[in-house]
């Protein structure tokens, strides 16, 4: 959970909004590429970011509306996605150039220094409170429903032979023996 006191937050919400708004009706946004627009809002919004809660707390929204807007479990990978592609953007390595990838890349780039050095680490609490708080519950409750199921891990029963097409494969054997054993 986001420890940002409620009237902190009014500062990131407004850019929150705009953003959120500026995409709602963009059904790929996956292959969209943030235009300078949308990068003065996620600069301006990195700039009201005074810790990490407020960091956490400004993501977590961003994550759970999108995935509150469509809750479907493509939707839930695409946004831990999101969030492991930040996570090696920051660590240097490659970048999947999407469009929340960049936004939520574009808002830690804006934050302070201080906050900056611990970003990784924010995203990765962000990624398991994402799973534990909404994704489980999805996953719960989809198991709980007769056409989805859970997986089977039982393993798996030999069937059983009657005592018919055992005798059958006995003599088979036999047969395979004594080929085998005049040749």
């Amino acid at each position: 959970m986001p420890y940002t006191l409620k009237q902190d937050r009014r500062k990131q919400d407004p850019y929150i909004d705009k953003l959120l708004l500026t995409y709602i009706d963009l059904k790929d946004y996956i292959n969209h590429l943030v235009c300078r627009r949308e990068a003065a809002i996620c600069f301006s919004l990195g700039r009201t970011i005074q810790t990490n809660g407020d960091l956490n707390y400004t993501i977590s929204r961003i994550l759970w509306s999108l995935f509150f807007r469509e809750r479907r479990y493509h939707n839930a990978e695409n946004l831990i996605g999101v969030i492991l592609s930040v996570q090696h953007k920051l660590r240097r390595e490659d970048f999947t150039k999407s469009l929340w990838c960049s936004v939520i890349y574009g808002i830690i780039v804006s934050c302070p220094v201080d906050i900056l050095a611990n970003a990784e680490q924010t995203l990765e609490c962000i990624k398991l409170e994402m799973y534990t708080r909404h994704i489980r519950d999805y996953e719960d409750e989809k198991i709980n429903t007769p056409e989805n199921g859970d997986v089977n891990h039982e393993w798996p029963k030999r069937s059983k032979r009657s005592k018919k097409q055992k005798r059958v494969n006995v003599r088979k054997a036999s047969a395979r023996r004594k080929r085998l054993g005049s040749s």
